[in-house]
């Protein structure tokens, strides 16, 4: 389990830098950074293609594991039932004594700052959730869109972002922009984060 928290954390820093974002702050690279050179990026993303192949790997492993335990330990639920709805029943009810206390503010905030405000609470009880993580949830349920800048895959505003609170900033002298989060925006992340941490 340490080994692919460990894999997912080291792609997330290949996916942000290969998108020239600092990944211990969260906030875009400055031209003249390191991390801003076509080579370094390219590598980034090469190494991120490595790791998805590790991590689907450890999860086919991870699967297996649980299909064999599930059959020798015997439990008390229906056979319909699955292993996974009871490990989401486990999850809920971690997150419902814990939303409340997850800090909310008028200040609009980018999504690795939101990010680190839910882990800050969550602490050892769910692995941590990252900014992308969040971003990507949106994506799949229609409130960003992914386009394509200088060949690098972004993510971006459209019509429905707004209705929830979420709007791009653009950046200055550059072409992309930045996701930043309402406090509508925050509520829905967090009133929705039992979907995002079955999501992932």
């Amino acid at each position: 389990m340490k080994d692919l928290w460990e894999l997912k954390r080291a792609r997330y820093y290949m996916l942000a830098m290969s998108e020239g974002v600092n990944p211990c702050t969260g906030e875009d690279a400055g031209e003249n950074d390191v991390i801003m050179q076509p080579q370094v990026q390219e590598c980034c993303e090469r190494i991120m293609m490595l790791l998805d192949k590790l991590i689907i790997t450890k999860n086919m492993e991870k699967t297996e594991t649980k299909r064999k335990r599930k059959k020798k330990k015997k439990r008390n639920f229906r056979e319909t039932d699955s292993y996974i709805d009871i490990m989401d029943i486990s999850i809920d009810t971690i997150l419902n004594a814990l939303l409340d206390v997850i800090e909310i503010t008028d200040e609009p905030v980018g999504p690795n700052e939101l990010a680190r405000r839910i882990n800050a609470v969550l602490g050892n009880n769910v692995k941590c959730i990252t900014g992308y993580e969040i971003n990507d949830f949106l994506v799949e349920n229609g409130y960003l869109d992914i386009t394509y800048i200088c060949g690098r895959r972004r993510k971006k505003a459209n019509e429905l972002s707004g209705k929830i609170g979420v709007f791009g900033v653009k950046i200055e002298g550059s072409m992309r922009e930045k996701i930043i989060y309402s406090r509508k925006a925050q509520e829905y992340v967090v009133e929705n984060l039992g979907r995002i941490l079955r999501y992932r």
